[in-house]
């Protein structure tokens, strides 16, 4: 059922369904799904697809270390904003069923779908793939499939849409340090960032 609710909807992005407002550097937004300090010093926003091949490296090479250095201890929130690539219709697929999720559990549908990519590509079968993104969510069969055909979650994921378009993100994964916009997501560089904005005076 879950290959037919996939298809049912008019999945077609592209067509961005509403305007984000104008937002400070590092600000959030209605919506977005964020892990740790909401007071931390610095705010790290990352642009993530779960059909992306080099997102699925970042998520489970430099994401656990760059969360327990950063994170865990509550120098750094993370952002998570979503920019489907192709396959489209399956990224958007993985992004819906995270963000039927309930909002502590999105970080766990992104590893579930992170970590399930590489065998996804390699068995061509979806179906399983998304099936262990909902368990991470917290949904049975019937659950998907209804995440899946809600056209509502189609129309909230076109319109953040807006978000990398306002941020000029155009490739994932993208990674964005108080607002500023980072030329290499890699950990290397993201750690370089972040020292040095954890270093800078801030401001009263």
């Amino acid at each position: 059922m879950i290959r037919r609710a996939l298809f049912a909807g008019a999945l077609a992005l592209g067509l961005v369904a509403g305007a984000v407002s104008a937002q400070a550097p590092g600000q959030l937004v209605e919506g977005d799904r964020t892990t740790g300090a909401a007071g931390a010093a610095v705010t790290v926003t990352a642009y993530l697809s779960p059909t992306c091949p080099h997102c699925a490296d970042w998520f489970t090479s430099d994401w656990p270390a760059f969360k327990a250095a950063y994170v865990t201890p509550g120098r750094v929130r993370m952002v998570w904003r979503e920019l489907p690539t192709q396959p489209q219709q399956l990224a958007s697929a993985g992004i819906i069923i995270a963000r039927c999720a309930p909002a502590e559990r999105y970080e766990d549908v992104l590893q579930a779908l992170m970590a399930g990519q590489e065998a996804m590509y390699e068995t061509r079968q979806p179906g399983p793939w998304l099936q262990a993104a909902g368990r991470a969510a917290g949904l049975d069969e019937a659950g998907i499939d209804a995440c899946l055909a809600d056209e509502d979650n189609l129309a909230d994921l076109n319109a953040r849409l807006a978000l990398a378009q306002a941020d000029q993100v155009r490739g994932t994964p993208s990674m964005l340090v108080n607002g500023e916009k980072l030329a290499d997501p890699h950990l290397a560089a993201l750690r370089a960032a972040v020292d040095a904005r954890l270093a800078a005076p801030r401001a009263p």
